[in-house]
């Protein structure tokens, strides 16, 4: 797989908590691919990171939040200071990176997709709930309409895989559930992206497992159905 990370060298303005001037420090920013089921803010994107500097005026160590910035469709993966703090001096800002920009169409389909990616997984995993609650009673409609009632299994084996479809459809509804959840946590502004990250991939898995497990009910529905056919 292609390796879509960057490196980007900032100058970070920021307030010093010690002597309370601007001061500016230059910063490598690495750079990763904010996943496609995300919905992204534009580019400049406020990131930030907890360091530790010295002071230039009064030269003493002092914990400071650096914003970083990430263009659309990025999130900061982690950064390193590689410079000495120094007093901000008007508009002081650069940020360069290694590579090209991605621009024209492709950026602009790409831009739209990212925009529209959640409202996709919501829909996905909002249609597996809907196709899995529908698919109980249309599965005992069938097996009604074929005769289960004249021509029931009498082994144990036989009654579980009989009612094997209906369990399976009952799991992919849960789960697809699940996916659609909302959550609702207190996120520290520096973890947000990691945070985000970790929440959106945890619903795209969930809504994964409901698709295989409504796929398993499907195919095992079709063989109860079979059986009976041709019992």
């Amino acid at each position: 797989m292609a390796d879509h990370s960057e490196l980007r060298r900032q100058r970070a303005h920021y307030t010093c908590p010690a002597c309370g001037d601007e001061h500016v420090v230059p910063v490598d920013v690495h750079l990763e691919p904010e996943p496609i089921v995300f919905g992204g803010p534009g580019d400049t994107t406020p990131h930030s990171r907890k360091v530790t500097l010295e002071c230039p005026r009064d030269h003493v160590l002092a914990d400071v939040l650096l914003p970083l910035t990430a263009p659309a469709g990025y999130l900061v993966a982690s950064c390193a200071v590689v410079g000495k703090p120094e007093p901000a001096v008007g508009n002081d800002v650069d940020s360069r990176r290694v590579g090209k920009d991605v621009a024209g169409p492709a950026r602009d389909v790409y831009d739209e997709a990212r925009k529209q990616s959640v409202e996709a997984i919501r829909r996905f995993a909002a249609s597996l709930l809907t196709t899995s609650t529908g698919g109980v009673a249309v599965y005992f409609t069938v097996l009604k309409y074929l005769g289960l009632e004249s021509a029931q299994p009498e082994s144990f084996l036989g009654k579980a895989i009989t009612v094997l479809p209906a369990a399976l459809l009952v799991g992919a509804a849960a789960v697809s559930l699940w996916a659609c959840q909302p959550l609702l946590a207190a996120v520290p502004m520096e973890d947000f992206d990691a945070s985000r990250a970790r929440y959106l991939r945890s619903r795209m898995r969930r809504a994964n497992v409901a698709a295989a497990l409504l796929l398993a009910a499907t195919l095992v529905s079709v063989g109860v159905w079979t059986m009976l056919v041709f019992r």
